[in-house]
């Protein structure tokens, strides 16, 4: 986790993490190497009943492990004209689209 709140502005402490502060006041451009997520869809409107996944990501390799690959992701932004919008332009990723997303993959 990163602190972006007014703690860290204010020299305070209280977040697990290094500090997002020098990025927003000092224009520094690169923080870590590596940035490591986790998302899950529980709860949010129109969406899959379970699509957990975690991710590691470089400057050089995108790594995504659905816990659930045999889920199809969905959620209000798939049902939108927009979503469709993006896959035209971004044919790779366009590909994982209809059967649900891969299990494990490098890009």
């Amino acid at each position: 986790m990163i602190n972006t709140g007014p703690k860290d502005v204010l020299g305070k402490t209280g977040f697990d993490g290094r500090s997002f502060k020098k990025v927003l006041t000092e224009r520094v451009s690169h923080v870590r190497d590596y940035v490591f997520a986790e998302h899950n869809t529980r709860g949010i409107i129109q969406r899959s009943d379970a699509y957990a996944s975690r991710s590691a990501r470089s400057t050089k390799f995108l790594y995504i492990h659905n816990l659930n690959y045999r889920n199809e992701f969905s959620n209000t932004v798939t049902h939108s004209p927009m979503y469709w919008q993006w896959l035209e332009k971004d044919s790779l990723r366009a590909s994982f689209t209809g059967t649900g997303l891969r299990k494990n993959y490098m890009m």
